[in-house]
């Protein structure tokens, strides 16, 4: 098969989940005998917008347009774009692929899977996030309060412009901000919701559902759409995607090989209980959640030891600091490299995934579980559907520091608990090998339809 992936960013210069999920599938199809292009966004301000960089990663043909929305000055050029879709035009006509896989469209244009499918070019997309619903990507809004979508009470105006006096204080402070103190402007902004300062204070209901629209029209394009949890389907079906179909195909992760795993451990035995974080600091994560919560126990046998990239600059990860004041417990261990996983997950007893925002799928979760750890998560989005409360885990309500606490304290009065659970559990976890041979079988399925709209 021709493949054409079409994503939001690729390797090296850009690193995110779906970045890198890309990257993987892409490689792994390109070993199964296929050949394979990715078109996709590339972030460079030494570069004019739309410039066409071609290079290769690993074997892999990359066109890269360069979009930065230098020259952007309406709300729908967000999301639409004419002239990334000529360039596309031209890059469809060029390689001519048996099929196009969609990824993302952030930094593109909603209209690129109409042009495939006019073009008569089978088309299928993997919805990762609420990108097509949500202009915030993850249905927090502005407050980072889980929002229910715009067909179930959200109100996409108030959460991008902010109330209209809300919208008058964006404009003076935009006025203002090369003479604030740092401090005082982060404070402000924590202050009225948001941490932008959005420019579309005209923006309304109109625009908005001009732009649902648009992204209906390009999902209705697609003969499949495939997402990797049912939450994620129920939130796409709930706002009014009911067509084509949503399938669910976990996506795979990197199994531990089984001489690195070990057995069940007694933490009862050890001296230290040892809690972990993996993830990035940000403010949907709810890590604050869990400083706040891991302080309110004194106890001295207990550590807690958080990995992610460390931004010094970056209010949200300077707060945690301050929460997590002297108390030597607490550990910035920084990221890790991808090779060390596995003993990063031999170095902790218990995981805790504290998220706000709904996680769409949790490969951190999969990946303690599979390296035998188990997990703490609140119960949100996906979460649930790969930790069973009391099987291979707990879970607790997000955003409750109380909920958090109640379930640590009980872990802590008697460790011994954990190697009660059954872990992993009974959570479908796919390998990238799993993974990439369902997907293979979905191309072919949707490429014997000649394109038209898959029905089980």
């Amino acid at each position: 098969m021709r493949l054409l992936y079409v994503t939001n960013g690729f390797p090296p210069t850009a690193l995110g989940g779906v970045e890198v999920y890309t990257w993987e599938i892409a490689r792994a199809m390109a070993r199964r005998g296929h050949t394979v292009w990715v078109f996709c966004r590339e972030s460079d301000f030494q570069r004019p917008d739309y410039e066409l960089i071609r290079d290769e990663v690993d074997g892999l043909s990359i066109l890269r347009v360069v979009n930065d929305f230098k020259k952007a000055h309406r709300f729908s050029h967000t999301y639409v774009d004419d002239r990334i879709e000529e360039i596309f035009l031209g890059v469809l006509r060029e390689i001519q692929p048996d099929l196009v896989h969609f990824q993302h469209l952030i930094g593109l244009s909603a209209r690129l899977p109409r042009q495939a499918r006019s073009l008569g070019i089978p088309v299928l997309m993997s919805l990762h996030d609420f990108w097509p619903l949500c202009h915030r990507v993850h249905l927090l809004n502005r407050w980072e309060q889980p929002c229910p979508g715009p067909f179930q009470g959200g109100d996409c105006v108030i959460c991008v412009r902010g109330p209209r006096s809300t919208s008058r204080l964006h404009s003076l402070l935009r006025a203002i901000k090369p003479w604030l103190p740092t401090p005082i402007f982060s404070w402000i902004m924590r202050r009225i919701g948001g941490a932008t300062l959005a420019s579309w204070d005209e923006v309304n209901q109109k625009d908005f559902q001009e732009r649902y629209e648009i992204f209906r029209e390009a999902l209705m394009s697609c003969a499949l759409l495939v997402v990797p949890s049912a939450f994620v389907r129920e939130m796409f079906r709930q706002n009014g995607i009911t067509q084509p179909e949503i399938r669910v195909l976990p996506l795979g992760i990197s199994l531990p090989d089984s001489k690195t795993v070990p057995d069940p451990r007694d933490p009862g035995e050890r001296k230290e209980l040892r809690i972990g974080y993996i993830g990035w600091f940000g403010s949907p994560k709810g890590v604050h959640l869990l400083i706040e919560a891991f302080r309110r126990i004194p106890d001295e046998g207990l550590s807690l030891h958080l990995f992610g990239p460390i931004y010094e600059s970056h209010p949200y990860y300077r707060w945690l600091r301050e929460l997590g004041g002297i108390d030597h417990r607490i550990v910035f261990r920084g990221p890790f490299a991808p090779e060390n996983r596995s003993w990063i997950y031999r170095s902790i007893d218990l995981l805790v995934i504290p998220s706000i925002g709904p996680e769409t799928f949790s490969r951190v979760a999969r990946e303690a579980l599979v390296h035998r750890v188990p997990v703490v998560a609140s119960r949100t989005g996906a979460l649930p559907e790969v930790i069973r409360d009391g099987v291979n885990g707990f879970l607790f309500e997000p955003g409750n520091v109380e909920s958090l606490f109640q379930v640590l304290q009980r872990v802590v009065r008697r460790p011994s608990i954990l190697r009660e659970l059954d872990v992993p559990g009974p959570a479908q976890i796919l390998s990238i090998e799993d993974h990439v041979q369902a997907l293979e079988r979905v191309y072919r399925e949707v490429l014997s339809t000649g394109g038209r709209t898959c029905q089980r």
